[in-house]
């Protein structure tokens, strides 16, 4: 956010969330970290969260079932936009006592569309679930305005459930969206496959990359910095490995553009937990305890 650079949200197995300020001007060590806010609604571990595009949203969910959106900054509290009755503090709350909601074995990630108008939550079993967040007035980084400037704020279809999603048989580990225009947000799943949704088709199915990691979890994607029609994925094999988003389902090799290998993996303790990439070059850390650097878009 511009409002707070170098803040950070962290989810504990307690349920709890706690958003930090790094202050890099600091002289003492007990300073550089200041505390911005604190949650205390899970009930259970918080297993991901994501920032709006803009910085003022805090979306995480919990392998209870729970998702809580906060207004961390106070800007939807300002533009006029109200907290949930399903919680103090949170400005959309969704728990698995609602039916419509719930997702057996938990929420497992969470990402907020560019546009700031929904986000997409992933569970077990492969159920994904589409929620409306409110409009706080403003459009995403690079959108244009409306006649009259700043538009008004409106709770809209905040905390309505627009879409129910399945195409993947086990755990959805892992978001993404495309940034704008492409209307794309992928999914990563345990079943070692990769989903493809468009947001401007009623969230229709646009690809389903089976064994994007053969039978290896996909941990993580992310379209690349550098060429946003990219998508970079890593597993539970070790591997890293590109994926061409632009056509439809008939892509020959589901547009399978390259791999980057060098973690053990194979299900001896080498697989990819994680990875930043940052204008075509991807840093990997690996449970091998090794990390590598690749330019995968030199």
């Amino acid at each position: 956010s511009t409002e707070c650079p170098n803040t950070i949200a962290l989810g504990a197995s307690d349920g709890s969330v706690w958003v930090y300020t790094v202050d890099t001007t600091a002289t003492d060590s007990d300073d550089v970290l200041q505390i911005v806010q604190s949650y205390f609604i899970h009930t259970s571990s918080c297993t991901a969260g994501s920032w709006s595009a803009d910085g003022k949203l805090l979306a995480t969910v919990s392998d209870e079932g729970s998702l809580y959106v906060w207004d961390v900054f106070g800007a939807a509290a300002a533009a006029g936009v109200t907290a949930s009755s399903s919680g103090s503090q949170a400005i959309v709350g969704l728990t698995a006592a609602d039916q419509r909601f719930a997702v057996e074995g938990g929420l497992y990630s969470v990402a907020i569309a560019p546009s700031g108008s929904f986000l997409v939550v992933g569970g077990a079993g492969g159920a994904m679930k589409v929620v409306g967040l409110p409009s706080l007035g403003e459009t995403a980084k690079g959108g244009a305005k409306g006649k009259a400037g700043k538009a008004k704020a409106s709770s809209g279809q905040a905390g309505v459930i627009l879409a129910d999603l399945n195409s993947q048989s086990s755990s959805v580990e892992s978001l993404a969206f495309a940034p704008p225009p492409s209307t794309l947000f992928a999914a990563g799943s345990v079943d070692g496959s990769i989903a493809l949704f468009d947001s401007a088709y009623r969230f229709a199915t646009r690809r389903h990359i089976k064994e994007a990691h053969e039978e290896f979890a996909v941990v993580q994607i992310k379209f690349s910095e550098k060429d946003p029609r990219i998508l970079i994925s890593a597993g539970m094999d070790g591997v890293v490995r590109l994926w061409n988003t632009q056509g439809g389902t008939a892509v020959a090799n589901h547009g399978f553009a390259g791999e980057f290998r060098g973690h053990r993996g194979e299900g001896e303790g080498g697989g990819v937990l994680g990875f930043v990439e940052r204008n075509g070059r991807v840093v990997t850390a690996g449970d091998d305890g090794v990390s590598l650097v690749f330019d995968v878009l030199p």
